[in-house]
């Protein structure tokens, strides 16, 4: 009789455990769900924001990074990072970054034959007129 009373209360401890597991379960299901259409919704937004830069673009251009992309695994560009390719380390000539940095054209590198571009410095934030001037920007904001 007592083995059957034990018995008992775990089946029931059991049975609460696994209303709460279900409870918890649903709520993740339903954030999930959400997060879902969320990045749905960015995904239409952007796909959007391409439709309308696209034709903007070079059909030849647009051939060479698709062409690069499928070969190298989705990963057709890469930063320039203290002149050297930040995905195969190559170090870049010094007159090559100047030219990646003037983004007149496409550079590709030599080694794993990405495109490479110079990524944007923090310092394009500041004010032209600020920008000239070294004693003119405050650095406190930086310490």
């Amino acid at each position: 009789m007592i083995a059957a009373d034990d018995i008992e209360k775990e089946i029931k401890a059991a049975t609460v455990k696994k209303a709460d597991e279900e409870g918890r379960l649903t709520k993740d299901k339903q954030i999930l769900f959400q997060e879902q259409k969320d990045l749905e919704a960015k995904k239409d937004i952007l796909v959007a924001e391409r439709r309308g830069i696209l034709p903007m673009i070079p059909p030849d251009q647009i051939k060479l990074y698709n062409r690069i992309r499928a070969k190298l695994n989705g990963v057709a560009l890469s930063p320039v990072t203290d002149d050297f390719c930040s995905l195969c380390q190559l170090r870049i000539r010094p007159q090559l970054v100047n030219e990646i940095m003037e983004m007149k054209k496409i550079i590709t590198c030599e080694a794993c034959g990405r495109i490479l571009y110079w990524p944007k410095p923090h310092s394009e934030d500041i004010p032209e007129e600020k920008a000239d001037d070294p004693d003119k920007i405050d650095d406190s904001a930086a310490k």
